[in-house]
């Protein structure tokens, strides 16, 4: 009896680190990640901007980069069919 009780204490604990595991790479994905992406934090929140004023309409934008170019494009996707690409706009290192 207290085989199958150690057994499930096994199970239990790899279970409840599995699920701590998953959530860390998660947060690593969602932050950590997208910090060392150069169209990240500050890009995505400018296509939102140019998007929503381009379209006249509250946008999602999705901001691709250009390796070949050092240039990113803004994809803006309005309310029904309304879409857009605008750019380029160069990445400027900041002061």
């Amino acid at each position: 009896m207290k085989r199958h009780r150690f057994g499930v204490f096994i199970y239990v604990m790899c279970f409840i680190f599995g699920a701590l595991l998953m959530f860390l790479f998660m947060g690593f994905s969602a932050g950590m990640f997208n910090s060392l992406d150069p169209i990240a934090g500050g890009v995505a929140d400018f296509c939102i901007s140019e998007c929503s004023s381009a379209l006249g309409q509250s946008a999602t934008a999705v901001p691709t980069y250009d390796k070949a170019s050092q240039s990113f494009f803004c994809d803006c996707f309005g309310s029904g069919d309304l879409h857009a690409k605008i750019g380029p706009f160069t990445l400027q290192p900041s002061s």
